[in-house]
């Protein structure tokens, strides 16, 4: 079972069944006209918000673009397989462990949980009735601020909103075929999950190198756990 495939099933698992039997495919925002928008926002049983680094370290092997490139192809999986709307996605964010290395880093967390919260308000004010935000970092990295502005959409706003991160579409499969014991950032199994799903990716796996940064990073600001009820936040 494949990360492409994955996704998918779980929306189709938060919209039921029924919800996607007859309803129009999916649609990237970006591509409609503003009525058309309009009319789709408020019809689509939910709206997805991505999250991607568009340049971001990924070892000596990798390109800056591997985040972003995954996006791209869950982006695809979801509208070809559901009735949902996808936001055009935000590129760039906090990356606390990764802010020695070229890229682009917003190094403010509090800024980039504004700037997404925003983002999925104004899907609200149209009309948005549920909001997913796909995070291809990790839960306890990018996912905290993520987490935080999902909250507090669907506490100030009313309605649900969940996150799902990378390390929740990860199968057993993946783990099963890694041969190392040990490593980091960009090692075997992230790099082959992530790099395998995408041709211009994949060719640029021919190293199993740990990620070393040049100098030591800051330290990693703490967030607070937040606690959902059945993974949509509730009241």
């Amino acid at each position: 079972m494949t990360v492409r495939s994955i996704l998918p099933m779980v929306l189709l698992t938060l919209l039921g069944a029924a919800t996607a039997v007859g309803q129009a495919p999916g649609a990237h925002l970006g591509d409609l006209t503003w009525p058309e928008a309009e009319r789709r926002i408020r019809e689509a049983p939910m709206v997805v918000v991505p999250f991607g680094g568009g340049a971001k370290e990924h070892g000596p092997h990798l390109p800056l673009a591997t985040d972003r490139l995954m996006l791209e192809h869950l982006m695809e999986a979801a509208v070809d397989s559901l009735p949902v709307v996808v936001a055009p996605p935000i590129l760039h964010g906090w990356f606390p462990a990764f802010e020695d290395f070229p890229g682009t880093n917003i190094p403010d967390p509090e800024l980039f949980r504004r700037y997404v919260e925003e983002v999925a308000r104004s899907l609200v004010r149209h009309g948005a009735r549920r909001v997913v935000f796909l995070n291809t970092g990790i839960t306890r990295s990018t996912g905290l601020p993520i987490a935080t502005a999902a909250r507090q959409i669907h506490v100030q706003e009313g309605v649900a909103t969940l996150v799902v991160s990378w390390d929740d579409l990860e199968t057993s499969e993946v783990e099963a075929l890694s041969e190392q014991r040990a490593g980091g950032h960009a090692d075997e199994a992230p790099a082959a999950s992530r790099a395998q799903a995408t041709d211009p990716v994949a060719s640029h796996v021919t190293l199993r190198i740990p990620s070393t940064p040049p100098r030591a990073s800051s330290a990693t600001p703490r967030w607070p756990r937040r606690r959902r009820a059945g993974g949509w936040w509730r009241s």
